[in-house]
């Protein structure tokens, strides 16, 4: 149970930081939107809580309702339908909020490791924004990996590298010295994406990463500015965590669509 309340102590930190940086930017916070969001399978310890704090009976196929949270614990996966042609799943410790906003559904990201999949091109008059501490990614039809960590809370944040060594792992290469401050990378699989951020002098730039490669910024300052330029480099699996590429391992369809690009 102290597990469970750390990482829901995380994910309210998560939403404060979210709420201060939408109303600074404008934009759409870690989010996806949907008419219809479902649980479509789920393994290990996965909690959903109301709104009112408290939990709810799991099943396959549910509906996801307003004001509900999501949160995977350690060697956990679930998976959750938006809409028809869109696919998200959340990699072990990981924590996300539903909420409706003028009739649709949106997913707000608190912190942890997502994987989507856009199987079809949005047309020109949709969008799919997600929006982390230091970048805002762009998405019309794509695989991506994106993962998501704020370093302010340090006992939360002991527990839940503890609880998950490939995420510690993972974090640990981007900061070889020490794990601290906001780090969000994107790596993508399938498509193009574009990426918006702010250089460490406040100015706004915007890059593409396609598939096959991956995009790493780190924040220390937690200004919501990048420490340096940012560089695209190629993806490796090792940026996906285990469970993530156990994951695509065992859909063969998507294994056959993204082994192109990186060997798994």
């Amino acid at each position: 149970m102290k597990m469970h309340n750390y990482l829901h102590r995380f994910l309210a930190a998560g939403m404060t930081a979210i709420i201060t940086l939408s109303l600074c930017t404008g934009a759409l916070a870690e989010s996806y939107t949907a008419n219809i969001m479902r649980l479509l399978n789920y393994e290990g310890d996965v909690r959903i809580v109301d709104e009112n704090g408290e939990y709810g009976f799991l099943m396959e196929n549910m509906r996801l309702n307003n004001g509900e949270s999501l949160s995977t614990g350690g060697k956990s996966l679930a998976s959750v339908g938006l809409d028809s042609s869109k696919i998200l799943t959340l990699d072990a410790m990981t924590q996300v909020l539903f909420e409706t906003v003028k009739n649709q559904m949106k997913l707000t990201l608190a912190s942890g490791r997502l994987l989507l999949d856009v199987q079809e091109k949005l047309d020109e008059n949709e969008s799919l924004d997600i929006q982390t501490s230091t970048m805002v990614v762009g998405i019309r039809g794509t695989v991506v990996h994106v993962t998501s960590f704020d370093g302010s809370e340090d006992d939360i944040n002991r527990q839940l590298l503890e609880a998950n060594p490939t995420f510690q792992e993972l974090l640990l290469k981007m900061l070889p010295d020490n794990i601290d401050g906001n780090i969000s990378q994107l790596v993508v699989l399938e498509g193009t994406a574009e990426v918006t951020y702010q250089d460490e002098n406040g100015v706004s730039r915007t890059i593409l990463v396609n598939a096959g490669e991956k995009i790493t910024l780190v924040d220390r300052n937690q200004d919501n500015r990048a420490d340096g330029a940012a560089a695209v480099m190629p993806a490796e699996k090792s940026d996906l965590g285990e469970e993530t590429v156990d994951f695509i391992r065992g859909n063969p369809k998507l294994l056959k669509r993204l082994q192109m690009r990186v060997t798994f």
